[in-house]
């Protein structure tokens, strides 16, 4: 066991900034800051500074750990990295493959397939795209028209990218 001493980075009323009904407290972030901090440097115990400021230990240790992820964030995706650009769409036709029926008599040779007609479906997702833009959602069925979906989804897009 360590028996460095401790120094009080801030005072209890400078720490809590409200008690909720419940009795927890709330803390003032720049406080919480400068008392994790302190606890940043080598050799610093986390449960005696949480011990001289009167918090529990867990607490604490909460507010260290999203510290590090905080600093571990900003250097992966460091703010002066320039934006990513928007995202853009692609004009894409989609051709089905027709369905086809052969009918064949009893009578008579199988004739060349008749295209069958196909409904959009309602329980298959097959053959759906769902395309979500301007807040929206779109569910594009395999019987579209491509210039009504073009028109739509120029009516949705961003006003700054026209």
């Amino acid at each position: 066991m360590s028996n460095k001493l401790v120094t009080v980075v801030v005072s209890r009323e400078e720490l809590v900034a409200r008690q909720k009904r419940d009795g927890r407290n709330m803390y003032e972030p720049n406080a919480q800051r400068k008392l994790v901090e302190a606890c940043l440097v080598p050799g610093v115990s986390v449960s005696g500074m949480a011990l001289a400021h009167g918090l529990n230990t867990n607490v604490l240790r909460k507010w260290l750990i999203r510290e590090r992820t905080r600093a571990e964030m900003s250097r992966r995706n460091p703010v002066d990295k320039p934006a990513q650009s928007a995202t853009k769409l692609l004009a894409v036709t989609v051709i089905p493959e027709p369905l086809t029926d052969t009918r064949v008599n009893a009578n008579e040779q199988p004739s060349a397939p008749v295209p069958a007609y196909s409904p959009p479906s309602t329980g298959n997702a097959a053959g759906r795209i769902n395309i979500e833009i301007g807040g929206a959602r779109i569910v594009v069925d395999t019987n579209v028209d491509a210039e009504a979906l073009s028109t739509v989804l120029d009516c949705l897009r961003d006003p700054r990218s026209r």
